[in-house]
């Protein structure tokens, strides 16, 4: 209803006040491409910046009337004014400098996001991925406290979000050697997507990491009958051979894994 008023207002006083009437106009004609009832996916933040620039368009229109008024009528009151808007000036650009230092690096707007939103997986993933990429003991052990609690959490935005938060949290398992507990989760998340080559190929390393040849071979069988030319699945079943001690396999999947990457 609101709104509805503010619209009919901004029509009916468009004649009068043509500078506040293009300001509410402006502001909703902008969103209405995505803020309607149908269901688009083009709902981003940076679409509010234009509007948002006309919204105080009246507050600055009405503080300079006031202004006039006072510089005619209450001549005392006018300095008092100019500080005030000055103030007012210097606080939101601080705050302004204060939240884009939030924005600095990836990490800290992540860990900014993690303090309003702890139940999101997002904010989770972003920050243990950047600890991930330091490739340090001791970050590898935060990566993963922050990849367990994305998955935990299960509030992403798109499935390809918690696969790859799945992926990670495998490698960084098998980085911290907690080779067990990759090989639980690889297995968890083939379950749950059994059509999913790279998480049976994580299961697959999974097991040889646990040294169970046998499993990560009828894996790799399974792989290799639907990517015949997958080199990642040829030079899993050659180290398969090779712990089995059937060299002469061995040197003929890494033979074939050459031949895919000459072709």
């Amino acid at each position: 209803i609101g709104i509805i008023l503010l619209l009919f207002f901004a029509i009916y006083k468009s004649n009068k006040w043509p500078i506040i009437s293009f300001a509410i106009l402006f502001y909703f004609g902008c969103h209405v491409m995505e803020s309607t009832i149908l269901p688009l996916e083009i709902i981003f933040e940076h679409r509010n910046y234009l509007p948002s620039m006309f919204i105080g368009l009246p507050l600055v229109c009405g503080f300079m009337r006031l202004l006039d008024y006072v510089k005619k009528y209450k001549t005392i009151l006018f300095k008092p004014l100019i500080a005030l808007g000055l103030a007012v000036i210097v606080v939101l650009g601080f705050s302004t400098f204060l939240r884009n230092y939030k924005w600095s690096s990836n990490s800290l707007l992540y860990e900014t996001a993690l303090l309003r939103y702890p139940q999101l997986s997002r904010p989770h993933y972003g920050l243990g991925a950047e600890y991930y990429n330091l490739g340090l003991p001791e970050a590898d052990k935060l990566a993963a406290e922050h990849f367990e609690k994305a998955l935990a959490n299960n509030a992403f935005y798109r499935i390809s979000e918690k696969k790859y938060t799945a992926m990670l949290l495998i490698s960084t398992y098998n980085h911290m050697q907690e080779y067990d507990k990759a090989l639980a989760l690889a297995g968890n998340i083939v379950d749950q997507y059994p059509d999913d080559a790279v998480f049976k190929l994580k299961l697959a390393e999974a097991y040889m990491a646990t040294k169970n040849w046998d499993d990560a071979q009828i894996i790799l069988f399974e792989l290799l009958e639907k990517t015949p030319g997958d080199v990642q699945v040829l030079v899993g079943l050659a180290k398969v051979m090779m712990q089995k001690k059937d060299y002469e396999k061995s040197l003929l999947y890494l033979q074939q894994a050459l031949n895919e990457v000459d072709t």
